[in-house]
């Protein structure tokens, strides 16, 4: 996490990109109580949802609220009960106006092997994983697969690639 804070560190507040991070179901967004949050700010992200007010795990709003935050990036995670998936949002005519949907920008988070946008040891990777989406040109696709791989082996011992993590 302090690689991805260090990354980031001179990122005008200005030119910050703004994301959401989205759950199991349309509508469902992390607040700024939850790690998805605090992973999007360490990416060097504004999260517009940051200040929704927290009456259970994932808050609810509408899409009225998602399309007038108009986020550069949709962040999807990679739960097993999603209702919807990245591609449904990308070519909901509805969705169209929005920033995320204009730019492709609306990706379901890696990785097959553990969740990168759940607690845990690879939420890190997550963190890193957002700031090549977002700032490519602060990590580059090599660098972060080269981190990705030194951390699976140094954690795991296993060997992996980009395509057995499924990004």
């Amino acid at each position: 996490m302090q690689k991805a804070k260090d990354l980031t560190a001179d990122i005008p507040e200005a030119d910050k990109k703004t994301a959401i991070v989205m759950g199991s179901e349309i509508g469902k967004v992390a607040d700024g109580t939850m790690l998805q949050s605090e992973m999007i700010e360490t990416a060097g992200g504004i999260n517009p949802a940051k200040d929704v007010p927290v009456t259970q795990t994932w808050a609810i709003v509408g899409t009225e609220e998602l399309f007038g935050w108009d986020p550069d990036f949709i962040f999807v995670t990679s739960s097993t009960t999603n209702e919807y998936t990245p591609e449904e949002i990308l070519n909901d005519a509805a969705w169209a106006n929005v920033s995320a949907v204009k730019s492709g920008n609306v990706t379901l988070v890696p990785s097959v092997l553990d969740s990168w946008e759940f607690p845990g040891v690879g939420s890190a990777l997550g963190a890193l994983w957002m700031i090549s989406e977002m700032y490519p040109d602060k990590l580059s696709e090599a660098d972060f697969n080269a981190i990705v791989a030194e951390f699976y082996k140094t954690v795991y011992n296993i060997e992996v690639t980009p395509e057995i993590l499924g990004y």
